[in-house]
């Protein structure tokens, strides 16, 4: 798998769910193509509604999303963007090779290759288990590999890890970010940790709870890989201080 993914450009983007419920309000913002993209905000601040227009589930009320020359609803039909919740969302009568293998289904894609997607994530012995018989790690790893099965572009990543122990969210953290470094897929990412924005991101966007769109968008200039060494030094924490100010933490 090797990508180039397009760039994604929001212009004036607004989403309301009702006349008085303005979630997001004229939004506009770039993403490179390869770009690791985090998103943080308190809760209401639009943070998935931001992923959800971005990767076409919803459209915006105003406003243009595109992918490159084309907009987001030919990317997604095109099958550019891949998703991972907070819920693995994994169906319990379909083997782990047959959940990954779902997509490519549903799409009509030939020839993709479950196996090597769940070896990326470390998986392969277990292809023939079925969800209950996994971690909730395993679970999330799983889902992982199918969103890279069908070899998308943009993977969006909704607090994917947010219920799982902090051991293991670590340790999916630096999995999504080897997998990021080898494949150069488009990474947007929310979370309510400021520090694990600023340990995986090139960039942090900072949603406003009050203005419905973004506070601040803060380059993360910090070398890689991100040890812990890293991960302690002045730098890092100055980062996420500010970060945290931004939030009014």
């Amino acid at each position: 798998m090797t990508f180039s993914p397009p760039d994604i450009t929001l212009e004036d983007v607004s989403v309301a769910y009702s006349p008085g419920e303005i979630v997001l309000d004229s939004v506009s913002t770039n993403i490179s193509g390869g770009q690791f993209v985090a998103v943080v905000g308190r809760s209401g601040s639009g943070k998935s509604s931001l992923l959800k227009v971005i990767g076409n589930l919803i459209q915006p009320s105003t406003g243009r999303v595109s992918a490159g020359t084309q907009s987001a609803e030919q990317a997604r039909i095109k099958g550019l963007f891949s998703f991972c919740f907070q819920d693995p969302v994994l169906f319990g009568w379909r083997t782990c090779i047959k959940n990954v293998e779902l997509p490519a289904e549903i799409m009509h894609r030939r020839g993709v290759d479950a196996l090597a997607a769940l070896r990326l994530v470390g998986l392969e012995g277990v292809k023939d288990n079925y969800p209950s018989e996994l971690s909730g790690g395993m679970k999330q790893r799983v889902a992982l590999a199918r969103a890279l099965s069908y070899e998308a572009q943009i993977l969006i990543l909704d607090e994917p890890f947010a219920a799982l122990d902090e051991i293991t969210r670590a340790e999916l953290n630096r999995q999504l970010l080897r997998l990021w470094t080898m494949l150069r897929f488009t990474c947007i990412f929310t979370t309510h940790s400021v520090t694990e924005a600023v340990s995986l991101a090139d960039r942090v966007l900072i949603l406003s709870t009050n203005k419905g769109g973004i506070e601040a968008d803060i380059k993360v200039d910090l070398p890689r890989p991100r040890t812990d060494e890293v991960c302690e030094t002045p730098n890092f924490l100055h980062l996420v201080r500010t970060i945290k100010e931004g939030l009014n933490l």
